[in-house]
């Protein structure tokens, strides 16, 4: 009976493969390799179908023709795996729902107004050069607004002696 499913730790190097288990772990999922987990083992241990491999892999471990078959028992999901997989996509579809949103919060952090905190949203949406130019605004801004509190300050003065 030919080998088509392998440990992680029989392909450390293989055939240009990464030569650490989280290398190939990465690559195995974002090629979308499929899995199976090995039962009568202490944790979480899973081997992959050799059929998912890239074929120079294939090849360095005697495979002469590419493998391109299902494999004989599809990978069981158990109800955690499962669960997991839900709460995966549960919290991806959270953090699109809060990006669409234009990245504000519901409601703004402690010590801040809603008007403060959306133009803390709003500057960290912008890029480097318009941030650079809305805080000159900004800063414009609260300079005249204090030049302005100064003056009514000065005529109530005025007028208080008067």
């Amino acid at each position: 009976m030919i080998q088509e499913w392998f440990k992680l730790n029989e392909l450390l190097g293989v055939a240009g493969l990464p030569n650490t288990v989280q290398g190939i772990t990465k690559k195995a999922k974002l090629e979308n390799w499929q899995r199976r987990r090995i039962r009568g083992v202490k944790g979480k241990v899973f081997e992959y179908y050799i059929g998912d491999m890239p074929l120079a892999v294939q090849q360095a471990l005697g495979f002469s023709e590419p493998l391109t078959k299902a494999p004989d028992k599809p990978m069981e999901r158990s109800q955690d795996d499962l669960q997991k997989r839900i709460d995966q996509l549960e919290n991806k579809l959270q953090a699109l729902e809060t990006k669409a949103q234009g990245f504000i919060s519901p409601k703004p952090p402690e010590g801040l107004t809603n008007d403060e905190w959306q133009l803390v949203c709003a500057f960290r949406r912008c890029n480097e050069d318009r941030r650079v130019g809305l805080l000159a605004t900004a800063e414009a801004w609260a300079i005249q607004t204090e030049k302005e509190q100064k003056e009514s300050q000065t005529t109530a003065e005025v007028c208080a002696v008067a």
